[in-house]
């Protein structure tokens, strides 16, 4: 299958998209996206992201990258999808990386050149936030057409589902669809995910040189008012409207746990013992795991907000 073929073939539903395929499956993995994007396309924040992020000229692959993980993007080989997830799943999976590829376009990027090691942390956090608010939001979206298939987002975002739900629920209107997207962000930074996304960036900042963490360390920080902007346009303005506490200074938004904190005092005692006592390091903001929290969170309100989609 030629190139122009597979873009021929799912163009009704996104428009061109260029698909990375071998000769030998190009036609089935033509079929998996040409059934990812109709169902995508179901979505009215789908459509939107697609088009802003320009997303028809970021290749798509089909690889298999292991249980648990559904996709992943990277600006080296664009947008990858695992072929052993559903359709309905891939779909989601398609706007979290595409509002990655977008964040990459921005500037909002946790392997940027030059970044330091406190904005490494908090755009860690704030792109995958972000990423997760648009997918869950899509994912409502979706499940209009396919019934059923929201309560599927339960099992890997609760916090972000129930707050989805709670406004939704009430009201669908651009005012409640906005609070609603902000309850979602802001539900990430006490979600289980927020806590497994912070393990991650200090698995992968363990792995790197020590003078790499030295660069990051000595960085200057962006100015953190230019996260409202860069959010804005990857999709969720007047977050500050709708939280007024939001101020990503305080521990809450930029903060680790303490188990979090204790690992990254140890990786840069490790790697640049000189500056161990010498350098600022992100606030503690909490000390309980967080999935404690959103397990009791979870068996209060999920059978209510279920009910109507089960």
């Amino acid at each position: 299958m030629t190139e122009e073929h597979t873009q021929r073939t799912i163009k009704t539903a996104l428009g061109p998209l260029c698909l990375m395929a071998t000769d030998a499956d190009g036609e089935r993995h033509a079929e998996w996206l040409r059934r990812v994007a109709e169902i995508a396309a179901t979505s009215e924040t789908a459509r939107e992201l697609f088009a802003r992020a320009g997303l028809s000229g970021c290749p798509i692959r089909f690889v298999g990258l292991g249980i648990g993980t559904g996709g992943d993007f990277h600006h080296l080989h664009g947008i990858r999808l695992n072929p052993f997830a559903s359709s309905f799943s891939l779909a989601t999976t398609l706007v979290h990386e595409t509002t990655h590829l977008e964040q990459y376009h921005l500037g909002l990027d946790e392997f940027r050149p030059g970044i330091s090691l406190a904005d490494y942390l908090l755009e860690t956090c704030i792109s995958e936030a972000a990423a997760f608010t648009l997918e869950t939001e899509a994912r409502w979206e979706m499940s209009r057409t396919y019934r059923g298939r929201w309560a599927t987002g339960y099992a890997a975002s609760p916090l972000l589902c129930l707050n989805m739900d709670w406004q939704m629920l009430r009201q669908d209107n651009p005012q409640t669809r906005a609070a609603a997207r902000a309850a979602a962000f802001k539900a990430f930074f006490s979600d289980v995910l927020g806590e497994s996304y912070e393990t991650r960036s200090l698995a992968r900042l363990q792995g790197q040189p020590a003078e790499k963490i030295r660069e990051m360390l000595t960085a200057p920080s962006r100015p953190r008012e230019e996260y409202d902007a860069l959010l804005a346009a990857n999709g969720l303005p007047g977050l500050r409207d709708a939280l007024p506490d939001l101020d990503w200074n305080a521990p809450f938004w930029c903060g680790m746990s303490y188990l979090g904190a204790r690992k990254l005092k140890a990786i840069i005692a490790e790697k640049c013992p000189d500056l161990a006592d010498k350098v600022p390091l992100p606030p503690v903001s909490h000390h309980v795991p967080r999935p404690l929290y959103y397990l009791a969170a979870t068996y209060a309100f999920s059978i209510p907000v279920l009910k109507p989609f089960l």
